[in-house]
């Protein structure tokens, strides 16, 4: 009777209906899914309403390439109410790129992130979309950007300091630190970020705070007058060195207070200076905007979103500011706005911001793979080239365009208009060596600008490796594609469907870089920068370089692109000519907040090894690889107690919990749906790729974080290195930090 009653109150009536729902949309979904014409696309079984939502951001990148191997080279992910169809055939990637707006376009796939992002409306920012576009490559062109490249690449020098203040450093915090400033200053001005402790309401405390640090430093640890080292007895330099070991990298914005800097420029010791606060709480604040990029794009309602929500509102009321006071005038900001006629005045702010992530985004990452693959071992040879061709144009300037005169030109003047290398002044010129810092920003700056360079080769294809996981368009009307993957040869793909193509799976399958194996190219995982171009199909949509598809392809790929490759192997050989870079393997990065990867010293002696045969294994390993080679994309079956007949889907098996509901669920989807939507696999057709040795044999680098699908990948870990004395420096006038 209790029963009964129960069963008739409302709750209870609520409750029935909604399972009723639930289990008949389960059933329809399961069965539209088995009666699926066998020309499309297959979809991959997963959960109902959600689909495969849930897998996908938990796993990334590894669902998809799990989804490839299991589902062949096109196949459809369900996401809440939208399909999307991976394409992996390098035909349909190439028409992906190349076709016109009237069959694939690229307006609605790409809306919710201009307009939840950005706050960019769709009616008004995307008539205006390709003339931006156009303006900035205008902007961006590469006989306009020797002038910006040159003063980034001093402005990097002068700051490398602000960054470096231990003899062991985070290389991706400084990356992090040094071209977020640079980059910054580059696009939107130096009066700009002056004027950030007023306009952020931070006022001076903190500079003159880190003032009085500075001079406490100096009067502690530095003689006056020539800048020799105070003597001291070895207590106090006992106590010096444990003090200076001790105080870690602080957070952004905590007390200023910093350990003695060795000026390798200047080959002096002193206390080094901290970035701006300004630029600090910048940092700080488009950080917090940026890692929660991804989420604020999904249909989560920003209502649960509030550090993304707080973090955007404060970054366009700076620039609403800023644009109001004219701080942008001659910069490529404001050269962008102006150029953007019919831009309505409340959205400049918004614009302003798009261009800060597009500039930030992807080059922080860029910047650190292109130097760290650099430092592994096995690479020693390609870190020696880039080297010795920089040390060629600072001699002869026989590399590139501008040669010997562009040396002498940027010799006579720092950015400031002094000539303090020409006159001999102290600190122009590094010691023992011919070379002023401006003469090496120029001749850094024209091997930057030569495509063919052995460091434009090296960041090309740290991109390749390390490029990002999604480009989205959508089908504008029914497409009919031949296929070599699908049965009866064609693909079918209904109007409205979402289309990606992954290129960080696909810059790791052979059959994109040698289809018709007639390309010689080696193992796709393997790190060479000598590797071929990327050529797809007839058209020119896609830009044939080494990076293959990290700027995308057609009327929507990356405007600034030149720049962005320009910049990224500036940096990079600045950093590789500033310090004798070497990775750390031991514990001692545990002493700033840090574990050593378990395994890394076994890592290191395998790379050792590696070294000392010159790099034979490797060189065997791309050698060995013939045209017809499966690709390293098949992951061999699961081993061990897995394949020997133990449960594989334990996890699933945990979470039943004797629920009916579960059970009744399960029966009607199987096990597979439920692991397909929810990503637990245990084993279920082959382990997760988590791509460990890509670029990277012996696992020495951290790993990226393969669920970002938006931008460069960005590593999980902290890549601790050391830093020794340069190369042009002689050890009688280098002191360690």
């Amino acid at each position: 009777m209790v029963l009964v009653d129960f069963m008739t109150t409302k709750p209870a009536i609520l409750f029935l209906v909604a399972l009723w729902a639930v289990l008949l949309a389960t059933a329809l979904y399961q069965l539209l899914w088995k009666r699926q014409d066998i020309t499309e696309a297959p979809l991959v079984p997963g959960l109902p309403i959600l689909g495969n939502a849930l897998a996908l951001g938990r796993h990334g990148v590894s669902y998809i390439n799990k989804c490839r191997r299991k589902f062949g080279d096109s196949f459809t992910l369900s996401l809440a109410s939208v399909k999307m169809t991976f394409l992996f055939e390098p035909s349909h990637i190439d028409y992906f790129f190349s076709a016109p707006d009237e069959k694939i376009t690229f307006r609605p796939a790409v809306e919710q992130f201009t307009q939840r992002v950005f706050g960019l409306t769709s009616r008004l920012f995307f008539p205006l979309h390709s003339k931006m576009l156009t303006e900035l490559r205008h902007l961006l062109v590469p006989g306009a950007l020797a002038e910006r490249m040159q003063t980034l690449g001093m402005r990097a020098i002068q700051l490398l300091p602000c960054y470096v203040h231990h003899a062991q450093v985070d290389l991706y915090s400084v990356c992090r630190g040094l071209v977020f400033h640079c980059a910054v200053e580059a696009m939107f001005g130096r009066h700009f970020v002056d004027q950030l402790p007023e306009l952020l309401g931070l006022g001076h405390r903190k500079e003159e705070e880190a003032e009085e640090a500075t001079e406490e430093l100096n009067e502690r640890y530095v003689g006056e007058g020539n800048g020799e080292l105070a003597t001291a007895t070895d207590t106090e330099q006992e106590q010096q060195q444990e003090e200076l070991r001790g105080a870690s990298v602080k957070a952004m914005g905590d007390a200023p207070v910093t350990p003695v800097w060795v000026n390798a420029w200047e080959g002096q010791r002193q206390a080094p200076p901290r970035p701006p606060a300004g630029v600090e709480k910048l940092a700080r604040t488009f950080f917090a905007f940026e890692e929660r990029f991804e989420l604020a794009a999904s249909p989560l309602p920003h209502v649960f979103q509030t550090e993304f929500v707080q973090s955007r509102s404060e970054l366009l009321r700076l620039f609403r500011l800023a644009d109001g006071r004219g701080l942008f005038k001659g910069t490529p900001a404001g050269e962008l706005l102006d150029r953007t006629t019919g831009l309505p005045p409340h959205l400049r702010p918004n614009l302003l911001l798009a261009l800060l992530w597009a500039s930030q985004a992807n080059s922080i990452p860029a910047v650190f793979w292109s130097t760290a693959f650099l430092l592994l071992p096995e690479n020693a040879s390609h870190k020696a080239s880039v080297l010795e061709e920089l040390q060629l144009e600072l001699q002869t300037g026989s590399l590139s365009p501008g040669g010997p005169e562009g040396a002498a030109a940027g010799a006579g003047s720092n950015e400031t208009g002094s000539s303090s290398a020409a006159a001999g002044t102290p600190g122009s010129r590094h010691p023992g060596a011919l070379w002023s810092q401006s003469q090496v920003v120029a001749a850094a700056t024209r091997l930057a600008a030569n495509r063919r360079s052995a460091i434009s080769c090296c960041v090309a294809e740290a991109l390749r490796l390390r490029v990002q996981s999604i480009d989205v368009r959508q089908v504008a009307a029914p497409l009919d594609l031949p296929s070599e993957s699908r049965p009866g040869g064609r693909l079918r793909l209904p109007r409205g469907r979402l289309l990606a193509v992954c290129p960080f799976e696909s810059h790791h399958d052979r059959k994109l870089w040698d289809a018709d194996g007639t390309n010689g190219a080696a193992d796709p995982w393997v790190y060479d920068p000598s590797r071929p171009e990327l050529r797809l199909g007839a058209s020119s949509a896609v830009v044939s370089s080494g990076a293959g598809l990290a700027f995308g392809g057609g009327p929507y790929r990356c405007p600034g692109r030149y720049f962005a490759e320009q910049e990224l192997s500036l940096l990079a050989q600045l950093f590789l000519w500033s310090y004798d870079m070497t990775l750390s393997y031991d514990d001692a990065a545990s002493r700033f907040g840090a574990m050593a990867t378990p395994g890394a010293a076994a890592a290191a002696a395998a790379a050792a090894a590696i070294v000392a045969s010159g790099g034979e294994s490797v060189k065997a390993q791309a050698s060995q690889v013939g045209p017809n080679a499966p690709t390293r994309a098949e992951v061999p079956a699961p081993s061990g107690a897995s394949a020997a007949g133990a449960d594989p889907h334990s996890q699933l098996r945990a979470v039943q919990g004797g629920s009916l509901l579960y059970t009744v669920i399960s029966r009607l989807l199987e096990p597979s749906a439920m692991a397909w939507g929810f990503g637990w696999f245990d084993g279920l057709d082959g382990p997760i790729e988590e791509w460990r040795d890509s670029g990277d044999p012996a696992g020495l680098l951290p790993p990226c974080d393969l669920r970002r699908l938006v931008g460069t990948k960005v590593p999980k870990k902290p890549c601790w290195v050391q830093l020794g004395r340069p190369l042009w420096v002689s050890n009688a006038q280098w002191t360690p930090v």
